[in-house]
């Protein structure tokens, strides 16, 4: 008995061992689903997190008019208009406002701990996977104790966006850009395994313009940008060889990430220093968006992709 006792603590001992290690090598192989490993779990399975806290006046996620959203949404507070259609959960440390001619339609549970909830009695939003009103006594789909699993994950979440940036920064850059500017068409090329391209400066993809990641089967990528990142109307960024669950952009600049209208993205972004990140009027984006303050556009469609693999 006494054998397999110190087998199990010399198990154990080993890995915290190998946590450890994980966390102070950021290119260390491991498993892609520890935390130790692959920091960006401790936001899954959010497809958006909006966390700034201090603003009692900000909607952190904000909802406009037939957004498709697919995914799990966690924030601080949100604001949810006519005909929003979250395909997932919403889940909140706060309040929301949830309003329209159309209800918002939320597929899955509302989950909150008491925080006020607001919205057009004359069309209460609908909940769960028989599209009860919100306010149906009976509808088990909608929890205001915060008795759910994804409740204390979400709190979590919100308090994880800036560490997880901070570290996503702190990774050895193994490819350098300037400021770029793409104006035509362009496409950049991955190396097998893991890399980390630095872009010091803004990125911006223009009208029309398409961004090319052609990687590997085995490729990740982290995109460190130092400024601001903005696709505008039209422009789009895709992937060949990868998916989007093999790009991550972390955007260090002040004022804005913006997807324009009709515009393509991609990956998972993660901007908490940035005054807003918003997906514009029918623009598609297929990844996760963590920031300060998350917008959906009126007509959007936003697919949860969370990124995978044996980084950061």
């Amino acid at each position: 008995m006494d054998g397999i006792r110190l087998w199990s603590i010399a198990m154990t001992t080993l890995m915290y061992i190998l946590i450890l290690l994980a966390l102070a090598s950021p290119s260390l192989a491991c498993d892609p689903n520890d935390c130790g490993c692959n920091v960006l779990c401790r936001l899954s399975p959010f497809v958006a997190v909006g966390m700034e806290p201090t603003d009692a006046l900000a909607q952190t996620v904000r909802g406009k008019r037939f957004s498709e959203i697919t995914g799990d949404v966690c924030g601080h507070r949100v604001k949810l208009a006519s005909g929003m259609h979250l395909h997932g959960s919403l889940v909140l440390d706060e309040d929301a406002l949830l309003q329209g001619s159309d209800p918002p339609i939320i597929d899955e549970y509302f989950i909150n701990n008491g925080g006020e909830v607001t919205f057009n009695k004359r069309h209460p939003p609908m909940v769960g996977h028989l599209r009860q009103d919100f306010d149906d006594p009976a509808n088990a789909w909608v929890i205001r104790d915060g008795q759910h699993v994804l409740y204390p994950m979400c709190l979590d979440a919100l308090e994880s966006v800036v560490p997880v940036a901070d570290r996503l920064n702190d990774l050895t850059p193994t490819m350098l850009k300037p400021s770029t500017d793409i104006r035509q068409a362009e496409t950049w090329t991955l190396p097998a395994g893991n890399s980390v391209l630095r872009i010091d400066g803004f990125l911006r993809v223009r009208s029309g313009a398409v961004l090319t990641i052609n990687g590997q089967p085995d490729s990740r990528v982290v995109v460190q940008v130092a400024g601001n990142m903005t696709l505008d109307n039209g422009a789009k960024v895709q992937l060949a060889g990868i998916d989007a669950g093999r790009v991550a952009w972390v955007v260090g600049g002040d004022r804005f990430v913006i997807v324009g209208s009709t515009a393509e993205s991609v990956g998972t972004i993660i901007a908490p220093g940035q005054d807003r990140l918003r997906i514009g009027t029918k623009a598609t984006h297929r990844g996760a968006l963590y920031g300060r303050f998350v917008k959906f556009g009126n007509r959007c469609v936003v697919e949860y992709v969370p990124f995978v693999g044996g980084m950061p």
